[in-house]
């Protein structure tokens, strides 16, 4: 990873902790080619990219805070269904009985895609995105803290079928400790946040 990204946060993933191996597609989706830079970056936006969030980073603090992520078992025991949704800047967000969670996309897990495309793609306002991703994958640290919880995110498909209970483990513990960043989500809840914009 880069200087600077390595200032902001250190990340403990290594190349035995993958569970998937970089090809010449992104993984899981056959079309993009890591050489085709500008849809490599178009991939990212569309799956990591939180430049609206980030527009309302100033006023999220009204509605959230970034601790306030509770496992899967217990988001089932406030009552609340898990929805899936493709949409990065509605992860985590929770509407009444419904909480949309987006799935883990599949290059995640490939240390090779951390170093070689996420460490140096940048989304249209220069922010890089793989704050995003450890932000993101910072949010399943939390969701995913039992057995349970990782049934629970097997059975919504939230997590790619080769995943297995002790390769998560390992994958995740090295993202269960970053500190907080302006990309660490929690979650929101639309109906205060609605009333507050």
């Amino acid at each position: 990873m880069c200087s600077h990204t390595k200032d902001i946060i250190q990340v403990s993933l290594s190349e035995q902790r993958q569970l998937i191996q970089l090809q010449d597609t992104i993984p899981g989706h056959p079309m993009t080619r890591i050489d085709d830079y500008n849809a490599v970056v178009t991939f990212l936006i569309r799956e990591l990219s939180t430049a609206r969030l980030r527009q309302l980073h100033w006023m999220l603090f009204l509605v959230s805070n970034r601790n306030n992520i509770l496992s899967l078992h217990n988001q089932l025991l406030q009552g609340r269904q898990i929805w899936i949704t493709k949409q990065h800047d509605l992860h985590l967000v929770w509407y009444y009985s419904r909480m949309f969670i987006k799935p883990v996309p599949k290059c995640l897990f490939s240390y090779e895609f951390w170093t070689k495309v996420l460490d140096k793609a940048r989304d249209v306002d220069n922010h890089p995105f793989i704050l995003d991703a450890l932000g993101f994958l910072r949010s399943y640290s939390r969701l995913i803290l039992h057995e349970s919880d990782f049934d629970i995110a097997k059975e919504k498909r939230l997590l790619p079928s080769f995943v297995d209970w002790e390769g998560w483990c390992c994958f995740i513990q090295g993202f269960s400790d970053l500190r907080e960043t302006n990309q660490c989500l929690a979650d929101i809840t639309m109906a205060r946040f609605a009333s507050r914009g």
